[in-house]
């Protein structure tokens, strides 16, 4: 605010920016195999941030940025929300059912309260809420008119109401398999450098968005099935011939070896902050003091835990960009076709 008081050209140039904006539609029309554009009349933009500009993010963002004190003066902690974009995802926590209708119904209620403030409402019909618990919970009966899901795609990650992540591996699988016929077709019709790259760029990318949230479930085996069919389309091997020499020989990653790739890099990268190693702890020159304290984590959380605590001490003691590069070697040669083989190697 202090610079925009001091330079009034500046707020003439911000005027100019949202001022004198105007919309139209545009239609093409197909008459007797003639095509005509038709374009309505001009109307003027009165609200909202435009599209399509560089600085529309930028004030998109300033346009969000009061929602969240907004809703923290409810004064109620058992809440968080997320905003990527337009996306709202609201989070509200309690152990009893009727208590969690009370906070959400609040918050819903502020949020409402501040749309209306803004010019914006909520679009009930695409919103959904997910109740996440290990116990058969009755539907919530909200105020709002907001339908419950057993599960919901949020980002590209499928969440059930288990925390379970066999509905995303499923759907994920049913689009590699599309991915594997692909290849099927394109195999012959293309280099084998130009199939191999888009092998990486395409095939793996799906495989590793995510990875670290799902890579170490049960279902995941299945991932790694596929990634074999697809390798074996791509190289024209046999079908039942074996293929862990063959991701050795091209560096190629398996799904459980992106998983731990993903998993090392992100406690790598937030370990001082996030973490708490055994040398926070005590000063004895014990062989472990170096390593991340597990105390009592998540099952899950445990598991990532103890796969970078298996790293050798000199690896993690280098910078984050050489870590990732000596990882990334690492893995390339030791190929995994289980979390268990780097745990527990024979």
């Amino acid at each position: 605010m202090c610079i925009m008081k001091n330079t009034p050209k500046f707020l003439n140039l911000l005027k100019s920016y949202f001022l004198n904006r105007t919309q139209s539609v545009s239609l093409t029309i197909t008459d007797k195999n003639k095509k005509i554009k038709v374009i309505s009349n001009k109307l003027n933009v009165t609200q909202g941030v435009f599209q399509g500009s560089l600085l529309g993010p930028l004030f998109f963002n300033i346009f969000l940025n009061d929602i969240f004190y907004s809703l923290d003066n409810s004064h109620n902690e058992n809440f968080e929300l997320t905003c990527y974009a337009d996306d709202i995802v609201l989070c509200t926590y309690h152990a009893d059912p009727d208590q969690l209708v009370t906070i959400t119904d609040q918050i819903l209620s502020n949020l409402s309260f501040w749309c209306q403030q803004n010019n914006l409402s909520i679009n009930f019909s695409k919103s959904k809420y997910l109740v996440i618990n290990n116990k058969n919970v009755k539907p919530l009966k909200l105020k709002s008119p907001i339908d419950q899901v057993d599960s919901f795609n949020y980002l590209g990650l499928i969440l059930n109401s288990e925390l379970k992540w066999c509905t995303h591996i499923k759907t994920l699988c049913s689009r590699l398999q599309k991915t594997c016929y692909l290849f099927r077709i394109i195999r012959n019709a293309l280099p084998p450098e130009h199939i191999k790259t888009i092998f990486h760029s395409y095939f793996q990318s799906i495989v590793r968005y995510g990875v670290q949230f799902w890579g170490n479930d049960t279902n995941a085996k299945s991932v790694l099935l596929l990634q074999k069919r697809c390798l074996r389309i791509v190289l024209k091997m046999k079908p039942r011939e074996s293929c862990r020499e063959v991701f050795k020989k091209h560096k190629i990653m398996t799904v459980y070896s992106m998983y731990v790739f993903e998993v090392c890099k992100y406690i790598h990268k937030h370990r001082d902050e996030s973490f708490i190693q055994n040398s926070d702890l005590h000063h004895y020159n014990t062989r472990r003091r170096d390593d991340v304290h597990v105390g009592l984590a998540h099952p899950s959380v445990l598991v990532m835990i103890q796969i970078y605590n298996k790293l050798p001490s000199e690896l993690r003691a280098l910078t984050h960009t050489k870590f990732e590069k000596k990882l990334k070697i690492l893995l390339s040669e030791n190929v995994l076709y289980s979390v268990k083989e780097f745990l527990y190697p024979v």
